[in-house]
């Protein structure tokens, strides 16, 4: 038998839960939905000085909505998902979703949309590609989009380039999963690291049939779609995995995806072709101009910008935001003007033809 005191304890647990719970899955606020109403109105390839300032407009949103404790206290989970930036981001999510469910992509055309982090998702008439889909933590409905896929390809074993549960849900649904080679270590509560004495990459994604290893600069084609992949090694700070960059030619479009990590070698970047369509590139990388220059991308999407659950939220401290893109833009422009960039806020997407 509970005790009087017990009983209060108990309710009060249960109301507070309940609370959450309401809270959680209440609708978004009359703010959030029309700032996301005011981003659908604008066409991302076409960078007007008011797209410009839609983008930094949400710099400030982000900011504002954004649920940090102090300077010297990371972001706590719970505090994400009770804040209108995550009734923000489930509301992208689901215009996304359906989208990319629906759309019928035309031949010679090309869709791309922005997920999250470094995540895209490509379409063409006969394929639909993801990229680095992550994070569960900022939307738990993220792994429903193995259900829209047919080529699923990780760049490397880090928690904010893919996701347990959708690479699960992949396999079990035939999704091709293309990622790197390499022997790896896999501790409780610790990220993989490359060990010569580990299980390979691929035994720890469950070795399933679908799985498909790539090693440095092999090409294989995989349903339709020729991929080839280029060695790489992840910056200081992390324990180093097995790492890619990803070249994905399909149905005429060339698509390079960058991971966040920089390519083996001062001479590797020559490898790969240049003109190539789309440039998946993160923003942060340090050869980023150079690269471009050699590469000559029509379209450059930057990635890797306000990243949640990186630690500290270092995307605000270290400007990794749309005024550092745009400034990136100008950049470009100066420099190597046959590119054009087009940045994407979450959820957004771009619908490109062979004549870009």
């Amino acid at each position: 038998m509970l005790n009087k005191k017990s009983i209060i304890i108990l309710c009060i647990f249960l109301a507070l839960s309940l609370f959450l719970v309401v809270w959680y899955f209440a609708p978004p606020s009359e703010e959030v939905r029309k700032f996301s109403d005011k981003i659908d109105r604008y066409r991302p390839e076409i960078l007007t000085k008011e797209r410009e300032n839609l983008l930094l407009e949400f710099d400030e949103f982000a900011f504002d909505h954004f649920p940090i404790l102090d300077d010297d206290h990371p972001l706590f989970i719970h505090s994400y998902l009770l804040s209108d930036l995550h009734k923000f981001y489930r509301l992208r999510f689901d215009k996304l979703y359906s989208e990319i469910k629906n759309a019928k992509v035309p031949d010679g055309q090309i869709k791309i949309w922005y997920v999250y982090n470094m995540g895209v998702v490509a379409k063409t008439k006969n394929l639909t590609i993801g990229f680095d889909l992550a994070n569960r933590w900022i939307n738990f409905d993220i792994p429903k989009l193995a259900d829209q896929l047919d080529i699923l390809i990780i760049s490397h074993p880090h928690q904010d380039h893919y996701d347990s549960s959708l690479v699960n849900r992949a396999l079990e649904r035939g999704v091709a999963v293309v990622l790197p080679s390499g022997k790896v270590k896999e501790e409780w509560r610790e990220p993989m690291r490359s060990d010569p004495k580990g299980k390979e990459l691929k035994e720890i994604f469950g070795n399933s049939e679908h799985l498909i290893s790539m090693d440095e600069d092999e090409t294989k084609v995989i349903k339709q779609a020729k991929i080839t992949a280029f060695a790489a090694e992840h910056g200081k700070g992390c324990p180093p995995v097995p790492t890619r960059w990803f070249l994905v030619e399909v149905d005429g479009f060339t698509i390079l995806h960058t991971d966040d990590a920089e390519l083996i070698g001062s001479e590797a970047v020559k490898k790969i072709p240049g003109g190539i369509d789309i440039f998946l590139m993160d923003i942060r990388a340090p050869n980023r101009l150079s690269e471009i220059s050699f590469l000559k991308p029509k379209i450059i999407v930057p990635l890797h910008h306000w990243e949640i659950f990186h630690g500290k939220p270092s995307t605000i401290d270290d400007g990794e935001n749309f005024r550092k893109i745009l400034s990136f833009k100008d950049e470009v422009h100066q420099q190597i003007p046959t590119s054009k960039v087009i940045p994407l806020i979450w959820g957004e997407s771009v619908s490109l033809d062979t004549e870009i």
